[in-house]
């Protein structure tokens, strides 16, 4: 006598189940270490509203898919801070002029950021720089600059944001009048 109905069923389906699991499990980790990678900045970010600093978080980018994972408005203008976790074995670094985290071209990545930030500067008519946070991996030197793109090590973040020289005119009542048209301009982010 053959093995009961609901056996025969369970092992004709374990290919597919096993092949299902294999095929979505890296997007779902993706996703998951980019969020935890949003997380760790956010939290990095908010001693600095006592300088003054206002921060809005995960903000969609009107009339397309995309999404600022942070912006950031202070008397030392606005940054667009885009959030990455990387896997600690491998170390970010440039060679011939693109980023490498390990084996893995990350140029594309800036290129990305550089387009969110040009959004968020053209939406608020003021100039705007992108800062790239890694975490996990580590940034020699704790900071690099490639295309205009500040890429700095999670433990950083805050040094550099608060060593950043103020500019003239963006006084606190200008940081305010900026941080809410952003808040107006780039709703929350929803999928």
């Amino acid at each position: 006598m053959g093995a009961p109905w609901w056996q025969c069923l369970l092992l004709q389906s374990a290919p597919v189940i096993l092949t299902a699991r294999l095929v979505y499990q890296p997007i779902d980790t993706r996703w998951a270490a980019g969020a935890e990678g949003e997380r760790r900045t956010a939290a990095l970010l908010v001693p600095l509203r006592q300088d003054g600093w206002y921060v809005l978080h995960d903000r969609a980018i009107p009339a397309t898919r995309a999404n600022a994972d942070h912006i950031l408005v202070g008397a030392a203008g606005v940054f667009v801070i885009d959030s990455k976790h990387w896997s600690a074995k491998a170390t970010v670094r440039v060679r011939g002029g693109r980023l490498w985290h390990g084996r893995a071209d990350r140029t594309e990545q800036l290129r990305t950021a550089t387009w969110e930030t040009q959004q968020v500067a053209r939406a608020l008519g003021v100039a705007a720089a992108t800062i790239v946070v890694v975490h996990g991996a580590e940034v020699p030197d704790g900071k690099i600059t490639l295309d205009g793109v500040t890429v700095v090590g999670a433990r950083r973040l805050q040094h550099l944001v608060r060593s950043l020289t103020p500019i003239p005119g963006y006084d606190t009542e200008r940081v305010r009048q900026l941080a809410a048209a952003a808040d107006r301009t780039f709703p929350p982010y929803t999928s």
